[in-house]
């Protein structure tokens, strides 16, 4: 399967990924890297410890908390070195910004930002929290 960033690459567009993939990992072919991005910074599950990096579990009858794997990565491999107690949308919005400052304007971009801020197990920082205090009465820190 060719995806869009292959056919804009091939266009003469330099391609870039940060956030949440979800699209494939089996093989070198199925990543961002493979589908013709330059570079990607993100996670490849369907859900990850906004704090944490790791695969986050909710099903049913599970533990309901996250894994050890951490699942952060750039580009060829782990991003160990960004993880830790950074709030990862910070570290995505920090990886997009850096790439439109460094890109040079003379050549098309084709940059993909996909948003983990709207995934489980839907973390906010502590100082947002109480903005959503009317949507239940856990903490900051809650994996619910």
């Amino acid at each position: 399967m060719t995806g869009i960033a292959s056919k804009m690459r091939a266009a003469g567009y330099r391609t870039h990924m940060t956030g949440k993939w979800d699209a494939g990992m089996a093989t070198w072919d199925h990543t961002p890297m493979g589908r013709g991005y330059e570079s990607f910074f993100g996670y490849f599950q369907h859900a990850n410890d906004y704090y944490e990096q790791t695969v986050y579990s909710a099903v049913p009858g599970s533990e309901g908390g996250c894994d050890t794997g951490v699942d952060l990565w750039e580009n060829e491999g782990p991003a160990h070195g960004r993880n830790g107690t950074a709030y990862e949308e910070e570290l995505f919005t920090a990886n997009t910004l850096a790439i439109l400052e460094a890109h040079d304007p003379a050549e098309p971009l084709f940059l993909f930002h996909a948003f983990h801020v709207v995934h489980t197990p839907l973390q906010v920082p502590a100082d947002m929290f109480h903005t959503f205090d009317f949507m239940g009465k856990q903490g900051p820190d809650s994996h619910n």
